[in-house]
């Protein structure tokens, strides 16, 4: 929904604003005067403010201005004055509009200004989305990325595929991140995690009394992503008994908890992954043929790293700076080291130079290249970490280099705050032991 900011002391205008663009899904909080306006920003973003320069306080306008927000402005006021008007248009107000005005050129130009913001999101979100192979050079990066940008508006399902480590879960967030409902939430949940006898109370939830243990009512993960995009990770394992009742929810769209008898409407997009051949486990009648159909209404495929190998050094050159920032490096590569890399085949896809630029940054370009005939390191001068260890370096560097920040330290990591808690307490941590 759409928020917007009026700042007008009229309240019989206010009222009719309010009530009008309520109707085209617009949220409108009403400002009467300045100290109620920065009340209400202080405690809000709004990305559109409606704004009358002449309030019983003064005028609004400098100090909106002067807060260097992102809100834009759109001037309403029954004293127009065309010197008065060019100059606000130069300082960034985005309209100036003239009393009395109809209600429907307001939301004309309301949405006008919505649409400009959305497409500067987007761009911004594209410019920036990690790893760079999706703005790479080479055709099947620049496919993916049509597909991607082709697909994200249209709220139906995805089935993405794809080898293992190829980047499936990035492409499902890229397709959120600039998808109308972004800003809802984004799950990620991982068939082959979640035990057989428990997949199907932590997918619909449960109400109090169900089964023996269930002390407590409890929301699935279906009403968690609410409004937002749930990402079902390896799809192809998910149980045969349960694949009437996912394709029920997804046809109908809503969900209904075990041991209840209330229907609970749900409004969720569904992106499903797999690295398996859903096809061949239809065929063979593990994978029912409804559901595979439904899921596949749009089919995006990512290709494999040895299928976009021109894209290798701008991965290097990612990966590079992401990681000598965490560990407080300035680790650089030699093109003729870029080239062996590019001549390697790339089994474990992303995920594979990932883990591999990570440990070359770590000992300071002293690390073994991958092999094609062999998964052992044959470089006995490197030490040797267990998973432990090296994820207790990581949470350590990342908690270092923000000043024990947890939320922008779980940012760095890519994980969850309460993961970064987790390990915290698991390894020991404290802000004077890191000193």
């Amino acid at each position: 929904m759409r928020k917007v900011i009026l700042v007008e002391d009229n309240k019989e205008l206010s009222s009719s604003i309010q009530y009008f663009l309520s109707l085209k899904g617009y949220t409108v909080s009403i400002a009467p005067t300045k100290k109620d306006m920065l009340r209400l920003m202080d405690n809000d973003f709004f990305p559109v403010a409606i704004v009358d320069k002449k309030l019983p306080d003064g005028n609004p306008l400098e100090l909106l201005l002067n807060r260097n927000n992102e809100t834009k402005i759109v001037v309403i006021t029954g004293f127009p004055d065309s010197n008065e008007a060019l100059s606000w248009l130069k300082k960034g107000v985005e309209y100036y509009l003239v009393k009395p005005f109809s209600l429907e050129e307001l939301y004309i130009i309301l949405e006008r200004i919505f649409q400009k913001i959305e497409d500067e999101r987007r761009k911004i979100i594209l410019a920036s989305q990690n790893p760079p192979f999706y703005i790479g050079s080479s055709k099947a990066s620049q496919k993916l990325m049509e597909e991607i940008k082709t697909i994200a508006e249209f709220d139906v399902p995805v089935l993405i595929t794809g080898e293992t480590g190829s980047g499936k879960e990035v492409v499902a967030k890229m397709i959120h991140n600039i998808a109308p409902r972004r800003e809802g939430p984004f799950l990620v949940v991982n068939c082959t995690a979640i035990p057989d006898n428990l997949i199907e109370s932590e997918l619909f939830g449960y109400q109090k009394g169900a089964f023996t243990g269930a002390h407590q009512n409890k929301q699935g993960i279906f009403e968690l992503a609410n409004g937002g995009t749930l990402v079902l990770d390896e799809i192809g394992d998910l149980p045969l008994h349960l694949q009437p009742k996912f394709l029920h929810v997804i046809e109908n769209n809503y969900i209904q908890r075990l041991g209840d008898t209330k229907k609970r409407r749900i409004d969720v997009r569904i992106i499903a992954l797999t690295n398996k051949d859903l096809l061949s486990l239809k065929k063979s009648g593990s994978f029912r043929e409804d559901l595979y159909f439904r899921l596949s209404v749009v089919h995006i495929r990512v290709p494999p790293l040895r299928e976009r190998m021109e894209d290798i050094p701008g991965f290097i050159e990612y990966y590079l700076q992401k990681f000598n920032k965490l560990y407080h490096r300035n680790v650089s590569m030699e093109k003729n080291l870029i080239e062996s890399l590019k001549n390697y085949c790339w089994p474990g896809n992303i995920r594979e130079l990932k883990n591999f630029i990570e440990r070359y940054v770590i000992y300071n370009g002293k690390t073994p290249l991958p092999s094609q005939d062999s998964d052992q390191i044959t470089d006995l001068n490197i030490p040797l970490l267990s998973i432990d260890e090296m994820k207790k370096i990581l949470v350590k560097r990342a908690l270092e280099q923000t000043n024990w920040d947890k939320r922008k330290s779980a940012e760095i990591l890519d994980i969850s705050l309460s993961s970064l808690k987790r390990y915290i307490k698991k390894f020991n941590l404290s802000k004077d032991s890191s000193n």
